[in-house]
């Protein structure tokens, strides 16, 4: 019989592998060769639940934020899996996003603690970012799903319920885009899920109720596999393959295949049951 693995979470690691968080630890997939070797295995003691991962390959670290056991790092050249000398001064909340920004300091997302600005090497706290009800400036709520730098330099932070933050790297201004009402020129959900920024410079969101996509050159706005019946399909993943079609992936409703230049569904994968 196949044996069936349990995969908490995959990042990119070089071009011929990934790396992959399992429920035994952590591995590298040779995605030449199909194979899965893994470079540290949790011990009987480590309860650890993988909710992201980030390979920073200017100083060789992978590094891995938990569901609630905080960050950890692991230094394939040392072999060593530890967590953060601060760790304990961190919040033990999900660690969704994990950035390494054109300053070259370490950005921590969390599940409802907003945005963690680390140095390098994850040692010291620099900042904290989060959600100020009076401040319009301020991050567009604390509940991070998602950190992503476009090639701008602008860093987008997707929240649960707040919309969208971005701001210039080097200025950290914020802006905010949420959901204008009978607006359709604007973000369909506040509840965005992933960011990605394909081939031709358009953003594209994963929201909790369709996919939104925006030409910012033009400031035009479309939405795509939304549903005002009540059937929301929520988007949790988004890619985009060398043909320039957007993969994404939903909660329970399979994977869909957009046209990249017109948003257009070429196909749906799903598997229905018996």
């Amino acid at each position: 019989s196949e044996q069936t693995i349990d995969v908490q979470c995959i990042a990119l690691y070089d071009a011929t592998s990934l790396l992959v968080a399992t429920s035994e630890g952590l591995g590298l997939y040779n995605r030449e060769t199909s194979q899965l070797e893994y470079v540290y295995t949790y011990s009987a003691k480590e309860d650890i639940i993988v909710s992201s991962l980030l390979y920073d390959k200017e100083t060789n670290v992978f590094w891995i934020g938990t569901i609630s056991s905080g960050l950890f790092k692991y230094d394939p050249d040392k072999k060593l899996f530890l967590p953060t000398t601060i760790n304990s001064n961190l919040p033990k909340q999900p660690i969704l996003a994990i950035k390494k920004n054109i300053t070259s300091t370490l950005l921590i997302g969390y599940d409802g603690q907003g945005i963690w600005e680390l140095t390098e090497d994850g040692e010291s706290l620099l900042n904290y970012y989060k959600e100020d009800v009076n401040d319009p400036y301020s991050l567009s709520g604390d509940g991070v799903y998602d950190i992503f730098s476009d090639e701008n330099g602008r860093l987008w932070v997707a929240t649960f319920t707040g919309g969208l933050s971005f701001w210039d790297q080097n200025t950290f201004s914020i802006q905010q885009i949420s959901h204008q009402v009978n607006k359709s020129n604007s973000l369909v959900n506040n509840n965005v899920n992933k960011v990605l920024e394909d081939s031709r410079g358009n953003i594209w969101f994963a929201t909790n109720n369709g996919i939104s996509h925006w030409n910012i050159a033009e400031n035009r706005w479309r939405t795509y596999l939304d549903d005002t019946q009540g059937q929301a399909k929520v988007f949790l993943a988004l890619c985009e393959d060398s043909n320039g079609n957007i993969w994404a992936g939903t909660y329970s409703a399979g994977v869909y295949v957009l046209d990249g230049k017109n948003g257009k569904e070429l196909n749906h994968y799903f598997k229905e049951d018996n």
